[in-house]
């Protein structure tokens, strides 16, 4: 298997600060655990902060935008948590919508998927 550029959804909001912390802590994990089978992990919580300290326009939306840009831009969609774990994560609900929308392969769990090869 050749490597994947694999976008990381996951809920990052919570009820305070420590949870946001908590899940951005998990989706780092997530993306670890992607690296260390041989793929790309893209993970939306670095770009927001990247874009926290932009200096330029800063809106969820703004944020969302640049986000998606970046799925476009990969060959599949890790669904980590957010969606199918109550509360649905507004942010993980859009992301999963664009993928679908542009026919992106989905990985439901991160067992489904497999490791690179000797070839990347």
């Amino acid at each position: 298997m050749k490597p994947e550029r694999i976008y990381i959804a996951t809920r990052l909001s919570g009820k305070n600060s420590f949870d946001y912390l908590k899940n951005f802590n998990e989706s780092i994990e997530v993306g670890l655990a992607v690296w260390n089978k041989g793929h790309y992990p893209f993970i939306p919580g670095w770009d927001y902060i990247f874009l926290m300290r932009a200096g330029r326009d800063t809106s969820m939306d703004r944020i969302y935008e640049a986000s998606i840009n970046w799925l476009a831009q990969c060959d599949a969609i890790l669904v980590h948590n957010g969606y199918f774990d109550p509360p649905l994560s507004v942010g993980v609900e859009k992301e999963v919508n664009h993928a679908m929308k542009m026919g992106k392969k989905f990985y439901w769990k991160l067992d489904d998927i497999m490791e690179c090869g000797d070839e990347n």
